[in-house]
């Protein structure tokens, strides 16, 4: 079970946090769809993600394991936070980037070959001791937002090179179904267009498709 958040006021109202409006990567596209995740401190990020899992249970679902920041927007603090509720994966990490009209510089700067790995305590893009205890699945597919279907079938070339695989390799792409618009949808075809070509159920190559939770399995 997956947590994905963007920080509404109405939400952080609800989790007992302050709104913090004048902290955002401008052009969101309703209030608090834009505010940084990184805006909020250790203890903030701990009191929300709390304050999430409990709505899931409320809800009658299982406490999420895995998360997504906001436009990717996570630091050391939110992913320590993230251990220390009791997730097991974030999955915001990707390829060095800035984001929206204010054009924010994220905190990532990933290969677009990085594979899970446990990030170090003080370097959130390196797998150096010491290390948290949160696997990083990182975004290195790329989305169809910001990304041509070029770039990202490129993205699989560069996570694949046609050889035998002595281990698993895992490659995310995003998308959103709610903006998936006629533009997203013939990206999203052209990409598994070509990834379908090399799938292990047709005894074309090693491609299976699966989940997160079992991408976390694989290399936890």
């Amino acid at each position: 079970m997956g947590l994905h958040l963007h920080l509404f006021p109405d939400y952080l109202e609800a989790a007992g946090l302050p709104y913090k409006a004048d902290q955002v990567w401008g052009g969101g596209f309703t209030e608090g769809y834009d505010v940084l995740t990184t805006a909020y401190t250790y203890a903030e990020m701990k009191q929300l993600l709390t304050f999430s899992q409990q709505q899931f249970l409320q809800a009658g679902l299982p406490s999420p394991r895995l998360y997504r920041a906001g436009a990717w927007f996570a630091n050391l603090d939110t992913l320590k936070a993230l251990q220390d509720t009791g997730f097991w994966a974030d999955t915001s990490g990707r390829t060095k980037y800035t984001f929206g009209t204010r054009a924010i510089s994220g905190f990532w700067d990933l290969k677009a070959d990085t594979q899970p790995y446990y990030p170090s305590q003080f370097d959130q893009n390196r797998a150096q001791p010491p290390q948290l205890t949160i696997l990083e699945i990182p975004n290195n597919g790329a989305d169809d937002y910001a990304y041509s279907a070029a770039q990202m079938i490129d993205r699989f070339w560069t996570n694949y090179d046609q050889t035998p695989l002595l281990k698993p390799r895992q490659i995310t792409y995003l998308s959103h179904p709610q903006w998936f618009d006629g533009r997203r949808q013939q990206t999203m075809a052209q990409v598994f267009t070509l990834i379908n070509q090399h799938r292990l159920r047709d005894g074309l190559g090693p491609v299976v498709m699966t989940s997160l939770s079992q991408v976390y399995q694989a290399f936890k």
